[in-house]
This record gives C-alpha cells, sequence and structure tokens, in this order.
C-alpha cells in the first residue's frame, strides 16, 4: 500500500498542514495514520477519505477596471487598458451594445479563468437607456 506524507497532501491542496491534520484526526481511524507531528503517514484509503473531505474553493473570475482604447476590426471586440497588468486586452462586448462607442470610457471587465477571454460588464442602468 502507498503512502503520503500529510505535509505532501497539505502542499497539493494549498492548505496549511494544521489544518490537514485537524481534518485526518477528525475523520479517520487511528490505523490509517502512523508517525507523529510532520512526520505523519496516511494510507491509501486514508487518502480517499480526506479527498472528500476538504474543501475545495469556487474558482471566482478577475474583475477589472479599465480604459478603452480602441474598437476591433470585429464590431464584437473592444481593445481595454488595464493599469494592474499594465497591459491591452481583447474585450467581448454584448450583442446588445456592439454599436455603442465606447471609446475612452472606463469599463469593468471580468477575466474568465480557463481561457483568456475578458468579457464586458456592463452595469443595468445601461440596460434600461437602450
Amino acid at each position: 500500500m502507498p503512502k503520503k506524507r500529510l505535509t505532501d497532501l497539505a502542499k497539493d491542496y494549498n492548505i496549511s498542514f494544521d489544518q490537514i491534520l485537524e481534518i485526518a484526526s477528525n475523520n479517520l481511524e487511528e490505523s490509517s495514520l502512523s508517525g507523529k507531528g510532520k512526520n505523519t503517514w496516511v494510507d491509501k484509503k486514508g487518502q480517499e477519505i480526506i479527498d472528500d473531505n476538504i474543501p475545495i474553493e469556487d474558482a471566482k473570475p478577475k474583475v477589472y477596471r479599465g480604459r478603452v482604447r480602441n474598437k476591433c476590426p470585429n464590431p464584437r471586440f473592444i481593445m481595454v487598458y488595464i493599469k494592474e497588468k499594465m497591459t491591452v486586452v481583447k474585450t467581448q462586448v454584448p450583442r446588445k451594445f456592439m454599436r455603442v462607442d465606447w471609446t475612452d470610457r472606463i469599463v469593468t471587465v471580468e477575466e474568465e479563468i480557463e481561457n483568456e477571454l475578458y468579457t464586458l460588464l456592463v452595469p443595468k442602468v445601461y440596460w434600461s437607456k437602450w
């Protein structure tokens, strides 16, 4: 049976050693744990139980504010300068606002995590005007 150290599991899950030790001591049997302190080992069955009991954080998309530099040739996109990243990113505009002139306006942009796609967040005030 392959065993794994709790310190290695803590690094894999990006949580502190104290938190994973508390989860292991509360949810596992004594036969699954061996060793003391930071030299604590967990067997395969114990690793599966720890996997089920560790809380996983939902990845939230990051929100940035930036100034619109110009329109792209494709009217579905605009170029936005984000100060925090110090770059210009291509941002997708909602279909309803494709004909609006966004140049030199401050806008809120949301970054999707899995791919580098940015989407324009339009306040609800704008929805009622158009």
